[in-house]
């Protein structure tokens, strides 16, 4: 039993690790070298490919290259740029990949597509649209922007990935909208729906029934190098969940593991935002809770058996320290303390997208490379106070290369 797991993200990580403990051997294909799965004890080779970018089929001959050595029977992408790169090469390559037609694919992670899609199936969802080739939006605000897919083929994959935003004026709405196409993408704008994030991971069944499911509510969010989300919980699965997935999967003809995105206002009403067909990072939580997505989809692709435990763990927390930590850290006074405790309780009882003490080298790196990534902050800081003394630290036209970068936009939780 093997499988080649396409990028090195978080999601690769907890991927890699439920499928070594399941009896698989593991492999993951990268750019670079040193990843957090490539890392891992549980992944068992790494394979370098190059950027699936412009034409498609050097990468096409590198992820065959890997089948033909190591004799791979399916590939598992674990980033959006994977998940498009591969299913578009899909028929010039050597091993199985596991998901429905590759127009079915895009139609479900397109925003446009996928509102249309939710439209037909009956499900909640925002208006959405393609923004106005003048850059102006022609609704009221604030208004999501975002992506109409986070990587289009034969785009450079190494771009910056724009992130959902939230736009409160017109003039804000084009600085995001321009953002986007200059990475070269396609903006839409999507109406603003107040709500916390919450998602329901599913794995349907060759009849496109849900066999497993598991539900996670965003405590707090955080972008950091861990992934977007800061804290997490598994919760019951609300009652109307079940029906709109089982409608949206079979009429995308999906098999498989899927992650439905979407936004609780304070009434109890979901409206759809997103669906991720690959593996993500908080997925660490759901394997821990026993849908262990990866093994089943990656067994029922090859033909084999497999078992999918019911998944009743709730009040399971993830948490990704450095984001959670951070946003603690920012309470006023002596409210510090008190956070801090609580910070590291909840986290010796939480999930993590790479702290695990049976695999430690992911963790050691996560560390090393905060720890570089500090020290350079300091060395550029250091420099420019000695070039130009006496300089404002903030503010005022003296800016250091650091403030003349742009500043973080607003996110919101669409992926």
């Amino acid at each position: 039993m093997k499988a080649l797991l396409v990028g090195d993200g978080t999601g690769a990580l907890a991927a890699a690790r439920e499928l070594e403990r399941a009896g698989w051997f593991v492999g993951v294909a990268s750019e670079r070298r040193w990843g957090w799965a490539s890392l891992s004890r549980r992944a068992g080779r790494w394979h370098q490919v190059p950027e699936p970018s412009g034409d498609l089929s050097r990468f096409a001959s590198a992820l065959n290259a890997a089948v033909a050595e190591e004799g791979y029977e399916l590939f598992l992408p674990t980033s959006d740029t994977a998940l498009i790169a591969v299913s578009a090469i899909r028929n010039d390559l050597k091993a199985d990949l596991p998901y429905a037609p590759h127009d079915r694919v895009l139609q479900a992670i397109d925003k446009i597509g996928l509102a249309e899609l939710a439209q037909k199936c009956g499900v909640p969802t925002p208006r959405t649209r393609l923004a106005g080739e003048d850059g102006g939006p022609e609704t009221g605000y604030p208004v999501v922007v975002k992506p109409r897919l986070h990587w289009t083929p034969g785009r450079p994959a190494g771009l910056p990935r724009n992130e959902a935003t939230v736009a409160r004026s017109e003039a804000e709405a084009k600085e995001h909208i321009a953002a986007i196409r200059r990475a070269g993408g396609a903006p839409v704008l999507q109406d603003y729906v107040p709500g916390r994030i919450v998602t329901y991971v599913v794995f349907a069944d060759e009849a496109h029934c849900i066999a497993a499911e598991h539900f996670r509510a965003t405590l707090q969010e955080r972008m950091s190098d861990t992934g977007p989300i800061a804290l997490a919980e598994s919760q019951r699965v609300p009652l109307p969940l079940r029906a709109w997935a089982e409608r949206i999967a079979a009429k995308l003809g999906w098999v498989g593991l899927m992650s439905l995105q979407f936004l609780e206002t304070r009434e109890g009403r979901f409206s759809l935002i997103d669906l991720n067909g690959r593996i993500d990072g908080e997925h660490a939580l759901t394997s821990a809770c026993g849908l262990t997505g990866a093994d089943a989809w990656a067994r029922l692709a090859t033909g084999r058996s497999f078992r999918l435990p019911e998944v009743s763990d709730t009040g399971q927390r993830y948490q990704a320290i450095e984001a959670e930590f951070l946003r603690r850290l920012a309470k006023p006074g002596p409210k510090r303390l008190s956070t801090a405790w609580d910070f590291l309780r909840d986290g010796f009882r939480a999930v993590h997208p790479i702290f695990q003490a049976s695999d430690p080298l992911p963790t050691l790196a996560y560390f090393s490379r905060r720890m570089s990534s500090l020290l350079k902050k300091a060395g550029i800081q250091r420099d420019e106070s000695g070039v130009q003394p006496g300089c404002p630290s903030s503010g005022g036209d003296a800016m250091s290369p650091i403030s003349r970068q742009p500043p973080p936009l607003p996110r919101v939780g669409a992926r």
